[in-house]
């Protein structure tokens, strides 16, 4: 039973158990966490430990006006290779009636014409300003004459100056983006925010 109680102490749980107690090391019980405190603890669940789960909270707002002969489009984009991001929380609101494509981006790059927007760290605690190169995931915007590729996969309509929210989460892996797309060309406002999770890959998860 030793060692059963001895591997609870390896891995990202045990490891932000241990973090948010000013635990050492494996000495005073602390070997049977499992036993004592997950009835009672959910440590998935506690927003204020995400950074002791290796979570970065992240958001960043976006307003795209388009000109004739333009659509706008925003695009969350993961260039890392060792990082996932989880999208949470996306909001927006078009000054026409019109559909919002979500479309999945096969490459870890900015396509030609998006520019990055200002996101960063929702926690407070962490004392980096919000500013375009201050997370591992970019938040960008465009106005583009024509699709920048993504395969779409969704298409919510949505009514002039009404907003929406979707909490469904989206899993944004390395070397790929989550495109937002009004797919209309022509003059329309869209605005909104993402809100979304960054953490490194686990072994294995890739």
């Amino acid at each position: 039973m030793g060692a059963l109680h001895n591997a609870l102490t390896r891995g990202n749980w045990s490891k932000a158990l241990q973090a948010a107690l000013g635990v050492q090391k494996a000495d005073g019980g602390v070997e049977r966490y499992g036993e004592t405190l997950t009835p009672g603890i959910d440590l998935w669940g506690l927003p204020e430990w995400a950074r002791l789960r290796g979570e970065m909270l992240a958001g960043g707002p976006f307003s795209v006006t388009s000109a004739a002969g333009t659509l706008s489009e925003v695009l969350l984009l993961n260039p890392t290779t060792n990082f996932m991001a989880t999208v949470t929380r996306i909001w927006w609101a078009f000054d026409t009636r019109q559909e919002l494509h979500y479309a999945r981006l096969n490459q870890g790059t900015l396509p030609a014409g998006f520019v990055a927007a200002n996101s960063g760290p929702v926690d407070f605690r962490d004392p980096r300003l919000i500013a375009t190169s201050s997370t591992k995931c970019i938040l960008a915007q465009a106005a583009n004459a024509a699709i920048d590729g993504g395969i779409s996969f969704d298409a919510p309509t949505h009514s002039a100056l009404n907003t929406l929210e979707d909490r469904e989460p989206i899993v944004v892996g390395p070397l790929t983006g989550l495109i937002l797309r009004a797919p209309a060309v022509g003059v329309n406002l869209l605005r909104g925010g993402i809100r979304w999770r960054e953490r490194a890959t686990l072994p294995g998860e890739l």
